[in-house]
């Protein structure tokens, strides 16, 4: 269904610069050939950018959580959006990014980005791309990634005695969309 949308708005731009240009295009060469020129252009840039409808689906997984865990989660930290991150995912960098964008356009403020790190490689990777939400750091592999899961980046939201979790290729609009929505402020 969104394959004819290019085509149509190639043809729509075609017809603009034909009226546009009249006076220059003298032939039905012409108009052939910028009409063509304009649909490969517009095919060209679809499907280098895509439009995939399941960058906007909600793919969350959500767990019950039992009192015990609940207590061991609210005592880490006050956030109720944990990141967690590795300073070699370009995804993670992209999510924190969005994170950020979020966080200094106070929509999303209760929110702490941990990093599998050294405190130095993250303390620069912070700094180089402008990051202004809190975060900490966890060495311990095991710890880490037992928390965070296996796939990054990873979204982490408790709600009630909920943990809604967004990880890898599910940290998509639909993530950032719920996660203003949840945010308490």
């Amino acid at each position: 269904m969104a394959f004819w949308i290019p085509f149509a708005l190639s043809l729509v731009v075609a017809m603009l610069m034909l009226i546009f240009f009249k006076r220059q295009i003298k032939t039905r060469n012409h108009v052939l050939m910028v009409t063509v020129s304009f649909i490969l252009i517009s095919l060209t840039t679809f499907f280098f950018n895509a439009y995939y409808p399941e960058d906007f689906e909600n793919r969350q997984t959500t767990i019950i959580v039992d009192k015990e865990i609940e207590e061991a989660l609210l005592s880490q930290t006050e956030a109720q959006i944990t990141c967690y991150l590795l300073v070699t995912c370009p995804y993670c960098e992209i999510a924190s990014k969005k994170l950020n964008a979020l966080y200094n356009s106070e929509k999303v403020s209760s929110i702490e980005l941990v990093y599998f790190a050294h405190q130095q490689t993250a303390d620069s990777l912070v700094t180089a791309n402008n990051i202004n939400i809190p975060y900490r750091i966890i060495e311990n592999d095991s710890i880490f990634f037992t928390r965070a899961g296996k796939i990054f980046p990873s979204i982490q939201l408790q709600k009630d005695k909920e943990l809604i979790h967004w990880s890898g290729n599910n940290v998509n609009f639909a993530c950032f969309d719920e996660l203003m929505k949840y945010d308490k402020k």
